[in-house]
């Protein structure tokens, strides 16, 4: 309904690599049950700004600073996940 939340945090965390690549160090938990895929481009466009953290974490504060989302009108896909393998996509 909201889209991703900081929560507690300064950002929101995303992994810059693909689910399950041995590469994957940091951004990703390993009980996560969904991926959302979100549309960079078309977010960064609109003003959505993102940062590379030093161990290639991406990094966003929200859609401005004191609205700590990012929309679910930037999601490209949403997969679910059981036992670490994905299911099918996701409807809203």
């Amino acid at each position: 309904k909201y889209g991703l939340s900081a929560m507690s945090r300064v950002h929101i965390h995303f992994s810059s690599k693909p689910f399950g690549s041995a590469e994957t160090i940091s951004g990703m938990r390993s009980d996560v049950t969904v991926l959302i895929h979100v549309d960079l481009a078309a977010a960064v466009v609109a003003g959505v700004k993102f940062y590379v953290s030093d161990n290639q974490v991406i990094l966003c504060e929200g859609e401005s600073k004191d609205n700590k989302f990012l929309s679910p009108k930037w999601f490209k896909k949403v997969e679910k996940l059981v036992n670490g393998k994905v299911t099918g996509q996701l409807t809203w």
